[in-house]
């Protein structure tokens, strides 16, 4: 048995994010993760956040609650045309 993986190349653009406070940054579409990114944060290991979103949107993430965190990420996902479990939509 063999299984050919076919060549990939994760979709442009970038995904909007809003803070509650209004403030406004980007991230790229979550297409870019690596499988260990994406392990990370459907298990709620949110510091890999701090590696994806830009500096200045640091202390706001520390500003949210977990249900605030798991929404961002879910939301994120859905955006970029990828489902919690990896699979490309």
């Amino acid at each position: 048995m063999t299984v050919i993986l076919k060549d990939f190349r994760p979709a442009d653009g970038r995904v909007t994010i809003v803070f509650p406070d209004g403030f406004k940054t980007s991230l790229p579409n979550a297409q870019v993760l690596t499988l260990g990114q994406l392990r990370r944060l459907i298990n709620n290991d949110f510091q890999v956040l701090y590696e994806l979103f830009p500096k200045k949107a640091h202390s706001r993430l520390d500003n949210l609650y977990n249900k605030q965190l798991s929404d961002l990420v879910q939301g994120w996902l859905e955006e970029s045309g990828t489902d919690p479990k990896g699979q490309q939509q």
